[in-house]
């Protein structure tokens, strides 16, 4: 039994240069510049001065908004802390709202959402607080609380796609689909985006209409042409069409957008060995190895490829580590 497996991970490789093409060092700074630099380094972030107190929650609501679009959260949150011990309302709406983001992106939802509260009721006019506490219902799994939240954004603006798209996210988790799919078509009609039509082919792969999503998927692509994970999906659904030529065209698609991409990876490498394609299969596994090494589906496959060589001692060794893997996985138990 072939196992396709469709998690995903990234490994990036760092590019050293070749050293001896490097320029010599520059002479070493005189004791003048060296005072210089580090009177530089022991400023303030902002300095504390008379002119720049009155105004200065705006001036450190700019510079923590710079940190946090360049992802630099430690450096965010040190303007925070730092300040707030002697600005005593420096702890404002914004900057709880940036720290609830921060945290929601550190995986804290429940803290998160706590912050954004905090946040919305000393600015209860803010729709982008509201409209991140409802996400972060959404990620708990409180579809109905979030529903209500969008509901009110929809009250506010008729026009507004996200809390379309949001809510009709709520409704599909809630296998209400009818309603979810009209969201969404609301949604798309007020903003055209392909991440739209994402969602509308997975609503229908769950009502099992594997023709209309794949339909929904391939009129994503033309937006979405550096999408390797979308080229993957599209190629799953022509294998279970059995349309192996046009899945096998989908994963390569996927692989020259990615060529790390480890679910296209095994995907492709899957058909060379239905084909009876050894040679690339084993050659596609290694690759598969290099970024996903404790990948069960992947030595499953390779023993799969050993024993259709009659190679038995191999393909045991390879179903034993993926057995070892995954132990409750009973295909891989069936093959061993």
């Amino acid at each position: 039994m072939n196992l396709y497996d469709k998690e995903i991970e990234d490994d990036h490789v760092d590019d050293i240069g070749n050293l001896l093409d490097e320029k010599p060092a520059p002479p070493a700074p005189t004791s003048e510049v060296k005072e210089e630099k580090k009177e530089e380094e022991e400023k303030p972030i902002i300095p504390p001065t008379k002119e720049l107190t009155d105004n200065m929650t705006d001036s450190l609501n700019w510079l923590a908004h710079y940190y946090f679009t360049r992802n630099e959260y430690q450096e965010c949150l040190a303007v925070f802390s730092k300040y707030c011990k002697t600005e005593k309302d420096f702890e404002g709406y914004y900057s709880l709202f940036i720290k609830g983001l921060i945290k929601r992106a550190g995986g804290d939802v429940n803290e998160s959402l706590k912050l954004f509260k905090q946040s919305y009721s000393l600015n209860d006019s803010s729709e982008y607080i509201l409209r991140e506490i409802g996400k972060n219902f959404y990620l708990l799994g409180k579809y109905k609380m979030a529903i209500e939240i969008y509901d009110s954004m929809i009250d506010r603006d008729a026009y507004d796609w996200d809390s379309y798209y949001h809510k009709g996210l709520c409704l599909m988790n809630m296998k209400n689909y009818e309603e979810a799919m009209q969201l969404f078509e609301e949604a798309y009609k007020n903003n055209p985006l392909p991440l739209i039509l994402k969602s509308e082919g997975e609503l229908l792969l769950k009502q099992g209409n594997i023709d209309e999503a794949l339909s929904k998927y391939e009129q994503a692509l033309p937006d979405s042409v550096d999408d390797a994970e979308l080229y993957a999906k599209i190629a799953t659904l022509y294998l279970k069409l059995a349309d192996k030529e046009n899945a096998q065209k989908s994963f390569e698609k996927a692989i020259n957008i990615s060529p790390e991409y480890s679910s296209g990876i095994l995907g492709l490498s899957s058909i060379y060995q239905f084909q009876g394609e050894y040679d690339k299969s084993f050659d596609l596994y290694k690759l598969s190895q290099n970024t996903n090494p404790n990948s069960a589906a992947v030595w499953n496959n390779i023993g799969l490829c050993y024993l259709a060589c009659s190679k038995v001692i191999y393909a045991t060794a390879c179903l034993s580590k993926a057995f070892y893997l995954e132990p409750f996985t009973w295909g891989i138990a069936f093959n061993l």
